[in-house]
């Protein structure tokens, strides 16, 4: 086997390895199959798990047959609402002394007969094998009492409501008189963008094994937030967090969505405590869907005015959400890149509504995040220009600012996507040094020609750094 190519410690000679295929550390062990994932360790008396799921969107359990599945043999247990042992209640996602609960959801599954989604687990079935366990939760037969259910986002957005909190960000933003602004620009853009709700599919579904030892756990869980697991785990079994340890060598693939521990993790730490056996329990496909939360849906509305000098008068509306916002970009100073910041005035009103679905466990906001970001970016600059028969010339400013210690250079160019002779882009210089903390700011010049094609133009106006590393301040323009 090739030998690990290892970066040196010195930060001088780290240079030479920038741009090189180095070899991960835990490639051997994925690749060989030594890596240990959360289901991959051996237990004596191992007993296998597998969930039952609501089949209503709302509503309540009136009965719950467990007969078929109890006399199953290989069965050691049915846990269902009727038999559970009460499990401590936590909020979702709720802080604690500054940290971030991984609770998915207040929903307290097992110890009530209220059904708040379509794949809440309404019972645990314990077994020798898995095939059996699954066999089993196929023969519990539930009947319902149905209610009414909210679960279609786009005949809910009338009624969004402003959300009360938020466990990592302000749920509400503003920044000068931005509705203002707008009725004074010459030229307003509304754009309205939506994105679905969106499953993590990770190669490696959800799986967890438990075995306590007295009031000592050890859980093995791909985790992306082991501290939290623990704490959490510890507050909902009435434990210690020093008598929880959580294990997660390895994590296989996840994309956010274990962060939080959802219903399958406390449902396999309860299964062993009750079994006194250690319990394994591996997500099916179809319970990955069923049970774990993901990116949920959102719509942006955006109206923006352009003001003179390029700067910006913004107005960002999220309309509504299925549960949280986890980012808000509203900084007016955009470090893109260490090579310098632009900033751009911001006039910003952003509040966070959301809307209440009967469609899931907490979620994971991914996508709506990232449509913030993409629409939110003030770090360019656009012309809007009515041009008849005439020659026409705009200008808009850029400020750099030198994020570098001591004196450093700066170099500025400018190129069109589609370049178009009759039309031209030109900053009033090609170079500024500037010490650490000074800024500088420069005209950028569009002159079109009476030649010049109508239509949409863009191109980028790149600022070089004395590390070598660019940034792009991208510009539109419509003539």
């Amino acid at each position: 086997m090739t030998a690990i190519k290892t970066p040196p410690a010195s930060a001088e000679r780290s240079a030479r390895w920038i741009g090189q295929p180095l070899d991960r550390r835990d490639g051997p062990a994925k690749t060989t199959g030594a890596a240990r994932y959360s289901a991959d360790y051996p237990h004596d008396r191992l007993a296998h798990a597998a969930l039952v799921h609501a089949t209503i969107a709302r509503g309540r359990i009136t009965s719950i047959d467990t007969a078929g599945a109890s006399a199953l043999p290989g069965v050691v247990a049915v846990i269902t609402h009727e038999n559970a042992p009460r499990m401590k209640k936590t909020g979702a996602q709720n802080t604690s002394r500054g940290n971030l609960s991984s609770a998915a959801t207040s929903v307290t599954y097992l110890n009530t007969d209220e059904i708040h989604w379509n794949g809440q687990p309404v019972a645990v079935i314990v077994a020798e094998t898995a095939d059996i366990a699954h066999h089993a939760a196929s023969l519990v037969r539930v009947h319902y009492e149905e209610w009414p259910a909210t679960v279609d986002f786009a005949a809910s957005l009338g009624q969004a409501k402003r959300q009360p909190r938020n466990p990592l960000l302000p749920t509400h933003a503003e920044k000068g008189d931005a509705e203002a602004a707008l009725a004074a620009a010459p030229v307003t853009v509304d754009l309205r963008v939506t994105t679905p709700p969106l499953n993590h599919n990770a190669i490696e579904p959800h799986a967890t094994i438990a075995a306590w030892s007295g009031d000592r756990l050890t859980v093995y869980e791909g985790s992306q937030y082991v501290t939290g697991a623990r704490a959490h785990i510890a507050k909902k079994f009435g434990v210690k967090p020093s008598n929880v340890r959580v294990v997660s060598t390895f994590v296989g693939g996840a994309f956010g969505g274990k962060t939080l521990l959802w219903p399958g993790t406390i449902l396999t730490v309860l299964a062993a405590r009750v079994t006194q056996r250690p319990v394994k329990l591996v997500l099916t496909r179809e319970g990955v869907f069923r049970a774990v939360g993901g990116g949920t849906a959102v719509v942006l509305q955006r109206h923006e005015g352009r003001l003179a000098h390029a700067h910006h008068a913004v107005a960002v509306e999220v309309e509504a959400r299925e549960v949280r916002l986890l980012r808000v970009a509203e900084r007016g100073v955009l470090r893109l890149d260490p090579c310098a910041a632009v900033e751009i005035q911001v006039l910003l009103r952003m509040p966070v509504r959301a809307v209440e679905l009967d469609v899931g466990t907490g979620r994971v906001n991914v996508a709506g995040a990232a449509s913030i970001d993409a629409l939110f970016s003030p770090s360019s600059i656009s012309f809007g220009i009515d041009k008849t028969k005439q020659a026409v010339s705009m200008t808009a400013n850029l400020q750099i600012t030198s994020l570098f210690a001591g004196q450093n250079a700066f170099s500025v160019t400018i190129g069109q996507s589609t370049p178009d002779p009759s039309l031209t882009v030109t900053s009033s210089s090609s170079s500024v040094s500037l010490a650490k903390g000074d800024s500088t700011t420069l005209t950028i010049t569009l002159q079109a020609a009476k030649s010049a094609a109508g239509g949409d133009h863009t191109g980028y106006i790149v600022v070089t750094g004395p590390s070598g590393k660019q940034m792009k301040v991208p510009f539109w323009i419509r003539l």
